[in-house]
């Protein structure tokens, strides 16, 4: 085949869009044509560039002008597809589909059997690769011999392993494929236009799961691949310990030869900070609310805390007038951009948190209470820092809800897969539960070797974060690969939430929980009796971010996990999802809850003497929180202020409602409003003003990859009859 085209590519999942109101099929010169073929996959091209030349110089243009191109296809795959068609140049492309290839799960099986059987309906296929096949090499053979042909596997692209990966899992158990039509049918795959893969959720140790879409007219066809391919789970281990396990240990041992400078030290790194100086850091990943932030400044104030609040955010994620509305509640603010300083994560990584440890090291305080802006501190976090935990080992962790798995790339890679480094002095926690991100306690002087290494680790996300939970478990790993001792609380976090169906979770009841926050343990030497257990430190409300209300009391039932014989809670032997979420129950839009078996088990009761004074407590907090439709209100003032000289002459129902809207909204008007809905002015002597000038033109303002749309826009302008200049 390479002999007679010169190009040979293989398929991927979607069949190939004809869709010619795409304007990239007018300016090919294509338009009308039907293409009866799978996209292609550019994982691996053959290609004799002598003979290919010209497809690939227009396939290269197009990925130059990506802004515009890929807005009509999908990348690079793609381009070349265009590259070929638009020079008419011939090509091959492979007719054997896809195997999607990863393991099938059920709740016995969460690291998958290839045993399962795939039509039980508690049985879930979960792709992580896709496999593409080699093809029969001779354009001249016969159809008996072309039906007879049995393709083998030449190329696996590791596409979700490339998110999650761990050493102890065979990713290669059984495939998933369709299964061509029959010959008599005088079709192929292409021809159904509906096949592809659909992401199919998470399953414990698998981030993401891949399966085929159920196409009428075609079967699915699954079977154990690694039975008939034994050993390439072995074969893809040792490529992944020699590819990326070596270079980054190598990484890793040039940083800690750094991190042992006399320089790198706390006292030659942070002059700026007062010595003993002390203060609670908000930090956000996502995009932050301010109401959220003045909420869990307002509860701690209200749970006697006095510490200064900074707020560390990314430059765009607030503006001026959100900047005032945090210094008026005494919320200072440091922008990201100041403490980077050059450096660069992707948007992924970004939002598990790879920026929050070099922000940390430049917050202006030695000791630091570090919380999610969505944790709020039932108690007073001063007292944090002077507990004996704290004293003793300088950091503080909280187990979260999800079991740490025995990752050995980690351990292996940060050098401590001995059982060497930092000492946790609360449990075993290599083998117990994973960090909490809510609620982390650290003096920096003490800590500031696992700090330094924390930012280490996170400054190369794209490896780490392929063995770990967000930025929390950097921090754990970090006081481990630096031999920093720390405290990690032993005890994961209980669900806060109502009893729907029933007022009451007393045995006899018939009514289900609805968790809607996770509750943080206070820690062993703040407990002055096992009664004041339950009472928790911290809280992060889930799912009352948005849907809070008032006049209702959200907490009135805990869910907790059981504690074994010695009074510690356990995780399950094998590593699986402990929380689920319901996407709807009662009146409520989500609702978590444990998910039970026989070695998870739970409790749930009505607490209502300790969740009343949580309800008091986040009641009065959001009473002082300014309401939404005020902080909008003052925003529109403070654009109405800023465009008073600039009020338009024309009284036409378009700009009357434009400044209706910036006066008071819908129908309710107010001062500003009215006055802009009667009054027409011209623009106030000595005041520029290219809005009231003769010339008039339409400027439109485009987005990178949105041209299309902006030429869309502009034609519709001249349907219309609109004849004015437009620039872009």
């Amino acid at each position: 085949m390479f002999s007679r085209y010169g190009a040979l590519f293989w398929p991927d999942f979607p069949v190939r869009k004809n869709d010619s109101e795409l304007l990239v099929w007018d300016i090919m010169g294509r338009k009308g044509e039907y293409w009866r073929e799978l996209e292609f996959e550019s994982g691996q091209v053959v290609l004799d560039k002598s003979r290919v030349w010209r497809a690939l110089m227009l396939a290269r243009y197009m990925s130059q002008q990506a802004k515009f191109y890929f807005t009509q296809f999908l990348g690079d795959k793609e381009a070349f597809f265009w590259g070929f068609a638009g020079t008419r140049t011939p090509y091959f492309l492979n007719p054997t589909y896809i195997h999607s290839v990863g393991a099938l799960v059920d709740e016995a099986h969460p690291t998958g059997s290839p045993s399962l059987d795939p039509l039980q309906p508690d049985t879930q296929f979960c792709g992580q690769s896709m496999l593409q096949s080699d093809f029969l090499d001779d354009p001249d053979a016969p159809a008996a011999t072309a039906a007879a042909f049995v393709p083998r596997p030449m190329f696996m692209h590791w596409n979700m392993l490339k998110y999650k990966y761990t050493e102890d899992v065979d990713y290669f158990q059984s495939a998933m494929t369709y299964e061509p039509p029959p010959v008599a049918a005088n079709a192929s795959i292409a021809d159904f236009r509906a096949v592809g893969f659909r992401v199919n959720g998470q399953w414990g140790v698998f981030d993401h799961c891949l399966d085929l879409r159920h196409v009428q007219g075609l079967r699915i066809r699954v079977w154990p691949w690694g039975e008939e391919y034994p050993n390439k789970a072995d074969a893809f281990h040792r490529a992944y310990r020699i590819g990326h396990d070596a270079v980054e240990a190598a990484r890793v041992a040039r940083f800690r030869a750094r991190l042992a400078d006399s320089n790198d030290s706390y006292a030659a790194s942070q002059p700026h900070v007062p010595p003993g100086s002390r203060g609670v850091v908000l930090v956000s990943p996502r995009l932050p609310s301010v109401r959220g932030l003045v909420l869990a400044a307002n509860i701690l104030r209200g749970a006697g805390c006095k510490l200064p609040i900074s707020f560390l955010y990314n430059d765009g994620e607030v503006d001026e007038f959100d900047l005032q509305i945090l210094a008026a509640h005494n919320i200072s603010a440091l922008d990201y951009r100041a403490l980077i300083k050059g450096r660069t994560w992707s948007r992924a990584d970004w939002w598990r948190g790879a920026p929050v440890a070099a922000a940390l090291l430049a917050a202006p305080y030695e000791s630091v209470v570090l919380m999610d802006a969505d944790t709020l501190a039932l108690a007073d976090p001063t007292a944090l820092l002077m507990s004996r935990e704290f004293l003793q080992f300088g950091a503080l962790l909280w187990s979260a809800a999800t079991p740490r798995r025995t990752d050995p790339h980690l351990a292996r890679v940060l050098g401590v897969e001995d059982g060497t480094g930092g000492v946790d002095g609360g449990t075993d926690s290599r083998r117990s539960w994973e960090a909490m991100p809510g609620l982390m306690v650290f003096s920096k002087s003490r800590a500031w070797k696992a700090l330094r290494f924390a930012e280490f680790i996170l400054s190369d996300s794209s490896y780490f974060f392929n063995h770990m939970n967000g930025y929390q478990e950097a921090f754990y790993w970090a006081f481990l690969a630096s031999g920093t001792s720390f405290y990690m609380h032993p005890t994961p976090p209980t669900l806060l939430g109502v009893p729907i169906g029933s007022e009451s979770m007393q045995p006899g009841a018939l009514s289900d929980f609805c968790g809607q926050a996770l509750a943080l343990p206070p820690l062993p030497s703040m407990v002055a009796d096992t009664a004041a257990a339950a009472a928790p430190l911290a809280l992060q409300p889930t799912f009352l971010r948005d849907e809070y209300d008032p006049d209702a009391a959200h907490f009135r039932a805990t869910s907790a996990l059981v504690a074994s014989g010695d009074g510690v809670i356990k995780p399950p032997p094998q590593p699986r999802l402990l929380l689920s979420t319901n996407e709807s129950l009662g009146r409520l839009s989500h609702c978590v809850a444990w998910v039970e078996s026989p070695d998870v088990r739970s409790h749930t009761t009505d607490d209502p003497a300790n969740l009343a004074h949580i309800n008091g407590l986040f009641r009065e907090a959001h009473r002082h929180l300014p309401r939404q439709d005020e902080v909008q209100g003052l925003k529109k003032k403070k654009l109405l202020d800023a465009l008073a000289p600039y009020r338009p002459h024309s009284t036409t129902p378009g700009a009357r409602s434009f400044w209706s809207w910036l006066g008071g909204g819908r129908g309710r008007g107010g001062e500003a409003g009215r006055a802009a809905q009667q009054v027409v002015l011209a623009p106030p002597l000595g005041v520029p003003s290219p809005w009231f000038s003769r010339s008039q033109g339409i400027v439109m303002l485009v987005e990178e990859a949105n041209l299309p749309n902006a030429i869309r826009s502009l034609l519709m302008l001249r349907a219309v009859g609109c004849k004015l200049p437009v620039s872009m």
